[in-house]
């Protein structure tokens, strides 16, 4: 903590402020700077240039102090409040008022960067303010003491000591509650810092390692820089904490024993998640995650998938081995271009038959007898439809795009939709294995689709 210096100034400034309100002055210049140690520099307004400072200078509006390395400060205003400057840090004084009628007091500075403490003579007057301004906000001192640290990017901090704070910043106010620190990020509104608990120490390890802070608390500020988090098969249980990464693009959490996906309810900033191997039933807390483009969802115990429908952005679904037999929800999701829907109870698949731009979908493993709704899917370059309840595949004639198709095991016995495919030939592969396949597909068609190059198992 910086020492306080020059009683005898502090006496002095005290005094000319009750001499300049008495005589009814609009502004105060009795504003004493002190080193406390190091290089410090003053520009003093209209000048432009920095002057090595002296013992006891007087410092008025627009004048602007800055601390070097290793270099500390005090300056004392003509209230008796003071701020100590800490190494590397450029204030500006804005504004030094004494109403002329009322007696109020007004300070405001200007805090580009670096780390000040504020201890405010109590504000007794509510036309009296005492303020910061930062690249990103202000900060509003009634009394007693506040720590602000501005960074290179304009992040500010402010921890109150003892007293009555405000942050404000984008249109919003929030008081700080003593022993609190708030902090105001670029564009953003101001936000308390609190002390993560932790439900789970499994995750907690995982945090620590990723934000590299091995020991003590965490805060809310450590989880917000995150924006990749990697927790795979760590016995995780409960994600509790993790409500408070809201920048993360990237998450991964398979493999662990998850059942409880609601803090990531307002992840907004989520690009790609992976939830596959968990005990997941209820995922509407990714309702409102319309940035995500890749979600991964399979091995849980999901049957009801209508918070998805408004994530429109999907690119890449996974939803392998669940519980789903309504795909209704997947209609509007005209962006994805994988799907993968293996081992559910789907029958119907009308809601597909939109989905234009997919360019793979996997449906083994469900109970599809009617495969119509695919007619129009151009884009695909493999479809897997094995072990369903198929019979008719000449909606497949018109996928000319097909490299990869997987019939196995279904009701099959006429192909000849596959040589009408005219886009299956050289190094492409369809699998017809464990199907009541006609003499006809046997002894003429498999045989034709092989003469272009086609690899046929049956």
């Amino acid at each position: 903590m910086m020492r306080r210096k020059l009683l005898s100034i502090l006496f002095l400034s005290i005094l000319g402020a009750t001499t300049l309100v008495s005589c009814g002055s609009s502004h105060s210049t009795l504003t004493i700077l002190s080193i406390t140690e190091g290089n410090v520099s003053v520009m003093k307004a209209g000048t432009g240039s920095w002057i090595e400072t002296q013992a006891g200078m007087s410092l008025e509006i627009g004048d602007s102090v800055k601390t070097g390395d290793n270099s500390s400060a005090e300056i004392t205003f003509f209230d008796a409040s003071t701020i100590e400057l800490e190494a590397g840090t450029d204030i500006e004084i804005t504004s030094l008022d004494v109403s002329r009628d009322t007696g109020s007091t007004t300070i405001t500075l200007e805090q580009t960067i670096g780390n000040t403490v504020s201890r405010v003579t109590k504000l007794v007057d509510p036309a009296s303010r005492y303020e910061v301004e930062t690249p990103t906000g202000v900060v509003a001192v009634r009394g007693s003491a506040v720590a602000i640290y501005v960074t290179g990017d304009g992040t500010t901090r402010a921890m109150n000591l003892g007293g009555d704070i405000w942050a404000v910043g984008e249109g919003a106010e929030v008081q700080i509650p003593e022993g609190q620190q708030c902090i105001i990020r670029p564009g953003q509104q101001p936000e308390l810092i609190v002390e993560i608990a932790f439900a789970d120490p499994n995750f907690e390890a995982v945090v620590r390692d990723a934000i590299s802070v091995p020991a003590g608390p965490i805060y809310s500020s450590d989880l917000a820089e995150l924006t990749y988090l990697d927790a795979s098969a760590k016995n995780v249980t409960d994600v509790t904490g993790l409500e408070y990464a809201v920048n993360l693009t990237t998450l991964n959490v398979a493999s662990n024993q998850i059942s409880d996906i609601s803090p990531l309810a307002n992840l907004t900033s989520l690009v790609e998640l992976g939830l596959a191997y968990n005990q997941i039933s209820d995922i509407s807390p990714l309702a409102n995650l319309t940035g995500l483009t890749t979600v991964d969802l399979w091995f849980n115990q999901i049957s009801d998938i209508s918070s998805l429908a408004s994530l429109t952005g999907l690119t890449t679904l996974n939803l392998v081995n669940n519980q789903i037999s309504d795909i209704s929800s997947l209609a509007g999701l005209t962006s994805l271009t994988l799907l993968w829907l293996h081992d559910n109870q789907i029958s119907d698949i009308s809601s597909l038959a939109g989905l234009t731009s997919l360019t793979g979908l996997g449906l083994n493993r469900n109970q599809i007898s009617d495969i119509s709704p695919l007619a129009a899917l151009t884009s695909l370059t493999w479809l897997w439809l094995a072990h369903n309840q198929i019979n008719d595949i000449s909606p497949l004639a018109a996928l000319t795009s097909l490299t990869d198709l997987w019939l196995h095991d279904n009701q099959i016995g006429d192909i000849s939709s596959l040589v009408q495919n005219a886009g299956l030939g050289t190094g492409d592969m369809v699998n017809l294995q464990s199907n009541p396949l006609s003499s006809d597909s046997v002894s003429t068609y498999i045989p034709q689709l092989q003469g272009r190059g086609v690899t046929v198992d049956y």
